[in-house]
């Protein structure tokens, strides 16, 4: 049986999200302007928090739209394979901007605590049932 002490802290814990703010700088890759617009305008489909900076764009990640993520994830892997192939594009941009979307990727496959926690509790019943 939990204590009072512990079922306080993960009551406290579940009301906290986990947020983060990620940055897309795209360099001087070519298109950018019109791949930072497509995201731009996911983003607002999707109330998704986004803001343009200086050669990209940062988006807010949180629980609350990582599964509003997808698109804007798409977008990206899509342009950065793409930069990938061109041999005209600067592989140091390309490179920046896909460590980037390996952020994204993994806040994205991040299980929440909570989710983790029913699971395992599917898997191992309580003794004494």
């Amino acid at each position: 049986m939990k204590s009072l002490v512990e079922t306080l802290n993960e009551s406290l814990n579940i009301n906290e999200s986990k947020e983060k703010m990620l940055r897309f700088t795209f360099g001087d890759l070519e298109h950018a302007d019109d791949t930072i617009k497509s995201i731009e305008d996911l983003a607002n489909k999707n109330s998704v928090y986004s803001e343009k900076i200086d050669g990209g764009i940062k988006i807010k990640a949180n629980d609350f739209n990582k599964d509003k993520l997808d698109s804007i994830h798409d977008v990206l892997q899509q342009y950065v394979q793409k930069m990938q192939d061109d041999d005209k594009a600067d592989q140091d941009d390309v490179k920046s901007l896909a460590n980037q979307l390996d952020k994204l990727s993994d806040f994205i496959d991040s299980e929440d605590e909570e989710d983790k926690e029913d699971k395992e509790d599917k898997e191992d019943p309580e003794e004494g049932e």
